[in-house]
Order: structure tokens, then sequence, then C-alpha cells
């Protein structure tokens, strides 16, 4: 499965993408080794490619990878459907499943917890003593203030929050142009981008560092459709059926 097929939609990209200091933190500004650091998966559920995992693993003795089923992408949305739903979710289930599985064969683990991101990461680094919180920015309304609010949270305990871009084609420090600038049309932005190379991509990791030893973090069981607030896909199948 490629788990990176599980991305949300980025229909307000370009509100986010105007804000000019919501680049990634720049990787290389860690001196020494951090005892423990967090790598919360997001919309990146994949071991190749993840920038995020392969600089914690490079610059920490210990890493736990974290992912957060936030109740705020479930539900009824103001219009009447579901945020997130049972067919998508169920999707989503199987590559988190499927990302355990992956870091499992290479020495680690995926934490797994129901709850606000802002909430969680700070009691797992707080049980692990961890120094950051790696992670992939997003460009969502609602992502985007999450990220907001957890740096803030985190900020407040001494924890570093370090952001990369992993989310389109071409990486934004490469665009030949602001993001204030951004051109409103296809054409425009291809003519743009004519040229450009896009970054290679980055090879999986043979092996994680292992688990933080402080705290005796439990993975965690991953939820079912049910445990999300959503219908079985039995359940509904048979009541199409019976339509």
């Amino acid at each position: 499965m490629d788990n990176g097929d599980s991305d949300k939609d980025g229909n307000d990209q370009m509100e986010s993408s105007t804000r000019s200091n919501r680049h990634p933190s720049d990787p290389s500004d860690a001196a020494t080794l951090r005892s423990a650091s967090i790598v919360w998966f997001r919309n990146d559920l994949r071991v190749h490619d993840n920038e995020c995992l392969n600089s914690a693993n490079n610059e920490s003795m210990s890493v736990l990878p974290v992912y957060c089923f936030d109740p705020r992408d479930y539900g009824k949305s103001s219009s009447g459907f579901d945020k997130t739903g049972p067919f998508r979710a169920t999707f989503l289930l199987e590559s988190v499943a499927d990302l355990r599985k992956t870091l499992q064969a290479k020495g680690s683990d995926l934490v797994v917890r129901i709850g606000k991101p802002e909430i969680v990461l700070v009691e797992l680094a707080q049980a692990v003593g961890a120094e950051a919180v790696y992670a992939h920015r997003e460009v969502s309304h609602d992502e985007v203030k999450a990220e907001d609010n957890i740096e803030a949270v985190l900020k407040e305990e001494g924890v570093e929050v370090k952001y990369f871009w992993g989310s389109t084609l071409y990486h934004i420090d490469d665009l030949p142009f602001k993001l204030t600038e951004m051109p409103t049309n296809y054409g425009g932005f291809k003519e743009k981008v004519q040229g450009l190379e896009v970054r290679k991509t980055i090879e999986a990791l043979d092996q994680v560092k292992g688990l933080p030893a402080k705290g005796d973090v439990e993975p965690g069981e991953i939820p079912s459709l049910v445990d999300l607030g959503l219908k079985s896909l039995d359940s509904l199948c048979f009541f199409l059926m019976s339509i």
C-alpha cells in the first residue's frame, strides 16, 4: 500500500501559503544529539522520502513515532456531512496499520492515540523527556491552526518544534518567486517553474533509532471506525443494499 495517498484536501492552500513565516525550520541547527525526539506523523504516512523521520533519526539518540486521530477530523461538518467518511477513514486506518508494521520491521514502533495533538504530544513529550517534535507542515486552515496551538504549548514545556516541507512536488524553498506572487492559474504557474528541478527523494532508513527508555509508553491500539464515531462498513453496506 502507498501510504502517501492518504493526503487530505488542500483547498485553502493559498490562504496559508501567503504566510511568509511558515517556512520549514532549518534542520541543520542541531549542535548535539538529542536524548529523545518525537516524530509526529500527519499526512505523511511513509518511511521513504520522509525528511522528518530521517532528520530526527540523525539528530537524536531515541525516536518516538506518533500518530494522532484528532476527534476534530471526524463527526459532522457545519453543512451536515461527515468530515471524514467511512471509506476514507478505512483507508487511513489501513495506512496507519501498515506504517506501524513497517516501523516495527525497522526496530521501532508507532504510538497511536485518539486525541487532540496539542494535548497528546505534550503528554508524550513529558513522559519520554523529548527535546523536540519533528513534523511536516500542512496547508489547510484547521491543520495550520493546530500547528499554532502545538507550537505555543510545547514552547511552554521547553520543547522545540521542527517543521519540514513535504506536501508538494516542488519544494517551497525552490520556487523562483515569492509565495505572495504565486500565479492564480496553472498556466502561469507552469511557465514560472519550467526548467525547475524536482528534489531527489530521500531513501528510507534501514533501521530507525529505538524508542525512548524513559516513560515506558504503550503503543496503543489502532481504533476502529466505531471508535472514531463512524458506522462500520458492514452496517453501511447493509443499509445501502436495503434502500
